[in-house]
């Protein structure tokens, strides 16, 4: 979480916050993961990750 939360400070747009979004998932901190999955599919312009976080978005809310 050390290093994803750093590069995300460096560069706050971009595909490392779609990773911190992972690492928050994977960890039990799943508010934190939809709102970096919710940012990414805002950044993004890669229609199929987009897809695919938005289907993690889903499944997490659930």
């Amino acid at each position: 979480m050390f290093a994803c939360k750093k590069a995300v400070k460096i560069a706050p747009e971009g595909s490392i916050i779609g990773s911190r979004g992972l690492a928050w998932a994977l960890t039990g901190d799943f508010s934190r993961a939809i709102q970096d999955f919710e940012l990414f599919i805002k950044w993004s312009d890669d229609d199929e990750e987009k897809a695919q976080q938005q289907g993690w978005v889903y499944t997490l809310k659930k």
